[in-house]
């Protein structure tokens, strides 16, 4: 990761592209292809994987990861749980490390509790030395990774995930996704080995047939999130808002509109944000509402009322088209995801077009998407502090 963070800026100057398509919006429209691709080559190593899993017993995971790694867990945890019915704890690699993993020998037998360490280059320190630290202790260990070969790879059984990247962009787009279908998979297999086929089957049909539906998804709202990129390039104060799987998406739209546009969102939980940063909105406001049928709907619905009827505040709700609530009648502008899926396999296809609304805002502010803020005096001297050798 350092010899990369060396290289940024004289990659950027060398290959920068000064107009769309940037090499980001390459990557996104890259992502079907990832995906399938994944399930193709990953398929054999993911049934071993879920094979040893059940054999053990596994009682108990922990999904953890850093940045949108850590949020692909978030959401993973929730088909973890509804497929295998194994109780799933996302925390946060850095944390895992220093202050969970001090407990685990005396939280039962480890040799029964697993965990998956997310981290797209295989060498985030504290992912790498908290799969080590608990693999030394008896827990079954699994990577899911961006390449084979990383420092991970001593400690744990691996599952390759399709990078997606380019050397030459910081910014790593595919790693929510790519992850979360990775989670899906392993969670939809090991409910097959734990309960049998036939329950599993509507959901590996439908695993099977995200490549195509992500690619259609993304042909379906690419002019909607070009015209709000337009509208609200100038705007500052964005809120993600989602529950359940849509957590980790809320999040890993955030940050995609910090890294890609600058700009300076808020993510949160949709229950969290009825309890307190509801005071922070102002008129001007725009939040983002991911609500995809399911559980958080009601919740959803309720607070998109409260927000209109008291502040009046731009609403951007994402939902299953042909959605006629009053969310959406509410909504100043609607993003609808024609393809209907479980709600915690939605993520993937609900993730993408926050990418690509914040992308067309950097587009629309003549921002470099594919910079990470690195193309600005001073900031390409920041990751080297952040990310010392060894470090990432």
């Amino acid at each position: 990761m350092r010899q990369e963070i060396e290289n940024w800026a004289s990659l950027l100057k060398i290959r920068q592209r000064n107009q769309h398509p940037y090499i980001m919006y390459d990557l996104i429209c890259a992502l079907p292809n990832c995906l399938e691709e994944f399930l193709k080559i990953q398929k054999d190593n993911i049934q071993k994987i879920a094979e040893e899993l059940a054999e053990r017993n596994i009682k108990r995971i922990y999904l953890i990861g850093s940045g949108n790694s850590f949020y692909s867990a978030l959401s993973g945890k929730y088909v973890l749980e509804k497929m295998t019915g194994i109780p799933s704890i996302p925390e946060e690699s850095f944390e895992l490390l220093h202050y969970t993993i001090r407990n685990l020998s005396n939280s039962g037998d480890l040799s029964r509790c697993a965990i998956i360490g997310i981290s797209l280059s295989g060498r985030t320190k504290a992912c790498v030395d908290a799969i080590k630290t608990a693999s030394e202790k008896g827990v079954y260990c699994i990577g899911v990774v961006g390449e084979p070969g990383s420092p991970m790879e001593k400690y744990a059984k691996m599952i390759i995930i399709p990078k997606g990247v380019r050397k030459d962009v910081p910014v790593r787009v595919s790693t929510f996704p790519s992850a979360v279908s990775a989670i899906n998979f392993l969670a939809v297999t090991l409910q097959e080995k734990l309960k049998g086929s036939k329950v599993s089957i509507e959901y590996q049909k439908q695993l099977s047939n995200m490549p195509k539906i992500l690619e259609k998804v993304i042909k379906e709202v690419e002019q909607t999130t070009i015209e709000l990129g337009r509208k609200y390039v100038t705007d500052e104060d964005f809120y993600f808002i989602g529950g359940g799987p849509n957590y980790g998406t809320a999040l890993d739209g955030a940050l995609m509109m910090n890294e890609m546009s600058r700009g300076r969102p808020w993510a949160w939980e949709i229950e969290e944000m009825c309890h307190g940063p509801w005071s922070t909105l102002r008129r001007k406001s725009i939040v983002v509402i991911i609500s995809p049928p399911g559980e958080s709907h009601q919740r959803a619905e309720m607070l998109v009322r409260a927000i209109k009827n008291n502040v009046g505040c731009v609403i951007i709700s994402l939902v299953r088209k042909g959605e006629t609530s009053e969310l959406v009648e509410k909504s100043d502008h609607v993003i609808e995801i024609s393809e209907n899926v479980d709600e915690v396999l939605s993520p993937i296809l609900y993730d993408v077009p926050l990418h690509l609304f914040a992308y067309y805002r950097a587009v629309s502010g003549s921002i470099n998407p594919d910079a990470h803020g690195m193309d600005r005096a001073g900031f390409d001297q920041l990751p080297r502090e952040l990310h010392p050798p060894g470090w990432h």
